[in-house]
Parts: structure tokens; sequence; C-alpha cells
């Protein structure tokens, strides 16, 4: 093994460390430290500390630091290793490099240092690739899942896996040995029972990736609502930047947009959807089929209305409007049936409400026919409301859905029950499940935020809980899932021994693959490749 050194600190703090490890770690770095007490490094013992000069080669002060001593393979690397805390400069840290790499050390890759722990068995490769996770973590939830699968909780689940596939494996190849002599060592009732218990494990496991990837990439919220109810201005006060356009136009909002943002250390990805609405525009269309997709893959739902369209519905007998066109023809037969009105015969006035009812109730009907143009439908809120209930409230469960009355901000006090009202009759949510904001004005983001977080924690893991975030384990996984049920539809339908070893070994494989038992110098390189330099 070649000793390498580096910088293992960023740039900026008022404290840097240059990381050594190797063979000759040790006598490098104190071929360049003078100690304050005399005494040489080898003569220190292993975690201690010594205070003192690094010197230049021509006999310069560079600086004064404390020396950790680390002896193998009582160290991160397994290896004899030498911490340099210096000051933070980045000239200081490039000179101490300079004068390390002058006496024998090399350049350390991205990851090096992992690696080697790795190597030398310190840790396996879960657990290495956490080390990246936990540098990478940026809330609560992502540094408890990176810090638990570090400690090797998803190591030890993972090697109990294998210990009872092994069991299994070695009870059939045993038989083989025997195959002359038609020996079954194994029960073959208990190996069903057994491939059907690991089995239901390695599910369990896979079944966490979607809470992982949430957890890690951000819980996914998705923003609904008809067209010009406020989803971007909400997105932007979520995150507290202009992210979406603001428009008064119909249907901006073409595809989604999304952002994450971290609150009160939970990590939210929040998505501005394109306007449900009935359009012909086939751009639109588009975006609102992605719409409905988004509401499928998302943890948390926000449905948008709009506090000032409800109220006015509320306000009018009549509030559908309709097209240009159809005003024009509305019009058209009422100056018609003035003209002929003195030679009509008195009609009964209950078939005139008859037929009053029958023309409101037709205008969808009509609308489905093309008798008028979609383009120019605009639904009453209280069938806007009911119409995109009918659609979403299938697609959202097992997820929290939260009503957001927008725009409240222009309603009067008196009239804001009414609007509450009517919001529960028509949406069907209940009213703990509702909230009223102003998303122009951010009135009320702060209790919107509290719904956010208690939604985020009903889906929370307790800390025994194990849970994959790494899409290489779950690739793996879900490649043992299928091995182990091959095993058990070959048990199931008697198949000899050297059948089901054999798929109970792939099994195994891909379970040592993402502990590192078979993982291939190619796998390595890309996993340590993606470390930063130092760690």
């Amino acid at each position: 093994m070649t000793n390498i050194c580096a910088i293992s600190t960023a740039v900026g703090g008022a404290i840097g460390i240059v990381r050594v490890s190797g063979p000759d770690a040790i006598q490098i770095v104190d071929s360049i430290f003078v100690s304050a007490s005399g005494r040489k490094l080898p003569d220190y013992a292993s975690q201690s500390l010594a205070y003192g000069n690094i010197m230049t080669d021509d006999g310069q002060l560079l600086d004064e630091v404390l020396v950790s001593v680390f002896r193998q393979p009582h160290s991160y690397t397994g290896e004899d290793s030498v911490e340099i805390s210096c000051h933070g400069s980045i000239f200081i840290l490039q000179q101490v490099v300079q004068l390390l790499l002058n006496h024998g050390c090399f350049n350390a890759q991205p990851g090096e240092f992992t690696k080697r722990a790795f190597l030398n068995g310190k840790m396996d490769l879960s657990q290495a690739e956490a080390v990246a996770d936990l540098i990478a973590s940026t809330n609560v939830a992502t540094h408890r899942l990176a810090m638990s699968q570090m400690r090797g909780g998803f190591s030890r689940e993972l090697r109990r896996l294998r210990d009872r596939l092994l069991e299994m494996t070695s009870l059939l190849e045993l038989e083989l040995d025997f195959s002359e002599e038609d020996v079954e060592f194994a029960d073959r009732t208990k190996l069903i029972s057994l491939s059907e218990e690991i089995g239901a494990a390695i599910s369990r496991l896979t079944d966490s990736f979607d809470t992982g990837n949430a957890i890690r990439n951000g819980i996914p919220v998705a923003i609904i609502g008809e067209t010009n109810v406020g989803k971007s201005t909400l997105l932007n006060q979520l995150l507290h930047d202009d992210k979406a356009i603001v428009s008064d136009i119909h249907g901006t909002t073409r595809d989604a947009i999304e952002d994450c943002v971290t609150l009160r250390g939970v990590n939210f990805r929040f998505i501005d959807t394109a306007g449900i609405r009935h359009t012909d525009d086939v751009v639109e269309n588009m975006g609102i089929e992605r719409t409905y997709e988004r509401i499928k893959n998302a943890q948390i739902v926000l449905w948008l209305v709009d506090a000032t369209s409800i109220l006015e519905t509320l306000n009018s007998p009549t509030p559908q409007p309709v097209s240009e066109e159809t005003e024009f023809a509305e019009e058209s037969r009422s100056a018609e049936t003035d003209h002929h009105q003195e030679n009509l015969e008195p009609v009964e006035s209950e078939t005139i409400e008859n037929e009053q009812v029958e023309s409101e109730t037709t205008f969808h009907e009509q609308v489905e026919s093309g008798t008028i143009d979609k383009e120019q439908e605009v639904l009453s809120p209280s069938n806007s409301i009911l119409e995109i209930r009918d659609k979403i409230i299938p697609l959202t469960a097992g997820k929290t859905l939260i009503v957001v009355i927008n725009k409240c901000d222009a309603i009067p006090d008196d009239q804001l029950y009414d609007i509450y009202n009517f919001v529960y009759t028509n949406s069907g949510i209940n009213e703990n499940e509702t909230i009223r904001i102003s998303a122009k004005n951010g009135d009320n983001i702060p209790a919107l935020t509290d719904m956010l977080i208690e939604a985020a924690n009903k889906a929370e893991y307790s800390n025994t809980d194990i849970i994959v975030t790494n899409v290489r384990h779950y690739e793996a996984l879900v490649h043992a899932r299928k091995a182990i049920d091959a095993a058990r539809q070959s048990l199931d339908q008697g198949l000899t021994a050297d059948l089901v070893s054999e798929e109970l070994r792939d099994c195994l494989h891909s379970l040592g693959d993402i502990l590192g038992d078979f993982t291939t110098d190619e796998t390595l390189e890309l996993i340590f490749s993606r470390f930063c330099v130092g760690k």
C-alpha cells in the first residue's frame, strides 16, 4: 500500500485538517514535524496528540499544529494514520500537502481513505456508502438514516438473511454429495417456510425504498387545483423564491415545476402542477395528464381552491357562465320568441319551469357533445370541486390530502364560515384537513407548514426501522427477491436440489453484492469516485 495524503476539511474555516494514511504515515509526518516536547512521533502511543511545528525543507516555520496519531488497526482506514490540524489558510494547507508529497506521499483519490477502510475490513460496503450519505445529509431525517446505516443496522439485517440462506444451501448441497444414495437432509416443508420468511424480509426492505427515497430526495408534495387558484404563488411562498411564473392568464403552467426546501429539519420536494380544467390545447392537456401522474407519486397533496370564486357562487343564483357564441344564440332566440309571441298558444307554467331545469342540466351535455366549445367552458366552483374531487380522491388513497382555501384575505370574516361549509360539503374533506391562507400575502403559511410537518411525521420511521435509500442496494434487493421466489417455486414443484441451490446462490450473491462480498473492482471504483477527496 502506498502512503496517501489529502486536505479533509472545507476551505474557509478557522481550522483545517490534512489526513495521512499508509504504512509509513507516522514516519513521513515526523520528518516535517518538530514536537514541542522534543519527542519523535513514532514514540507516541495510538490515539494521542502531539503539539508542535510544521517546518519547511529549508528550516522555516510554516505553522503551529496539533498532530493526532492513530496506529493500525485502531484507525479509520485500519492503517497507520496521522491527522494534522493546522490553521485554516488554504495556503498553509496546500504547503503542508506539498511537504508530504516531497517526503513520499501520493495525492489521495476521491473516497480513497474510506475505500481503504472497506478493504481493510473496518466496514462493509454498505457502511462505506453511508459515509458519503452522512457527509451529504441536509436534515435530521437524512442524518439519522445515514448514521443508522453507517453503524451497521442495515448490514446486520442482511447478514442475518444471508446466514439463513447459507443454512438452506448447505443442507441442499450436502444432498448433492450423496445424490447416488437418494438421501434428503433438508425437510422440504421447512425449506419452503424458510424461503417465504426470507422473501418477506427482503420485500420489507425493498418496500422501504419509497420512504427512503422520499427522505433522501425530499418528501414529494403535489400542489394541484384549477387554473389561477394560486398554485405557483404558493410554491414561491414555500420556497421563499420566485421559482414559478405567476400570471392571471389561465394555463400558464404547462408542466410540473419542482424544487426542494428543508422545513424544520424535514426535506420537502414541492411540485407545482398544471391547472386542471377543460381545454382543447394539446400541450396543456399533456400537462394536466402529468398532474394526475404527479398526484400518484406524491406523498402529500395540497388541493388549492379559490375562496373569491366560491363567494361569487354563493352570491349568484345562476353561477354558470357561457361562451360568447352561446350568449349570441340566446339573444337571437329571445328576439325570435318576442316576434312570434302573439301567435303562440298559452303554455302551462309547470312546463316552462321543466324546460328551464332541462336547459340548465344539459349545459355540460352540450360541452361533451361539442355544441359548446370546451375551451370556453368555465365550471362553477361547485361543479369544479366535484369534478376534481372525483378524479383525485381515488389517486390519493394512502396519502395525505390537504384542502387549502386560498385568497381568504379578500373575504369578509362573516362569510368565511359559509365558504368553509361550502368546501366541506363539496370536497368531502374534514375540517382538520382544511386550512385557509393567502398565498399572495403569506397569511397562515406557518400553520400550513405545521400541517406539512405533521403529515411527514405520520410516515416517519422509528430509530430501529431499516430504510433503504441507495438505488444500488434497491436493485440488488429486487434481484434477490426474484431469486428467492424462484427457489420457493422450485421447491413447490419438487425440483432437484442442484436447481434450488443455484437460485439460492443467486440470492446470496445479490445480498453479498450490497455488503461488498462479491463486488467487482469496477463497481468499487464507481462507488468511491463519488466521494469527496479526503474522505
